[in-house]
């Protein structure tokens, strides 16, 4: 063994002593004792006017010969997650059916304490709305007919998507 190569193998002896075996990373990151994960669940349930959940069917109401009386209904989020938006779907039998929700306050009677939104305006068909509902928030429904020809009906459903859950959030307690 010359002189150089016993140097060489000297430095890189050294150079891999000073490398500990094991990963440290306790200087590189820290991370909370404890971590706690959370199971978010969304839904969006119909009640009819007196407050009787709807689950896992449509809300259906009914209108007599030339009755045009609106009838009430609520939206709520059962869920523990805030929801974006919902997709409300209407079919309506002899009459068109105009669905409103009143936003930021309440019916009393046929008058909103908030906003009066049109969520849809027709004899049938599903529409998504962009109408933001907390976790256990509910939201106020009139459904309102028009051109009656007899006796109409109208089933409105409620459902919700991934899409129109609010993101995931990351927190650290």
């Amino acid at each position: 063994m010359t002189r150089r190569s016993w140097a060489a193998g000297l430095t890189a002896a050294a150079a891999l002593a000073a490398v500990p075996a094991t990963a440290d990373a306790a200087g590189l990151a820290t991370a909370p004792a404890t971590a706690r994960a959370t199971t978010l669940s969304w839904s969006a349930v119909l009640a009819d006017s007196t407050g009787a959940v709807q689950t896992g069917k449509p809300l259906t109401v009914s209108w007599g010969l030339l009755d045009t009386t609106p009838r009430y209904a609520s939206v709520r989020n059962n869920g523990t997650a805030a929801l974006t938006g919902e997709t409300y779907t209407v079919t309506a039998s002899l009459a068109t059916v105009r669905l409103d929700a009143c936003v930021g306050g309440t019916w009393s009677g046929s008058t909103c304490s908030g906003t009066v939104v049109t969520l849809t305006d027709s004899t049938s068909g599903s529409t998504a709305v962009t109408r933001a509902l907390a976790a256990g928030d509910q939201l106020g429904l009139r459904l309102t007919p028009s051109g009656l020809l007899g006796l109409a009906s109208a089933t409105v459903s409620v459902s919700v998507s991934r899409a129109q859950v609010r993101a995931a959030t990351t927190s650290s307690s």
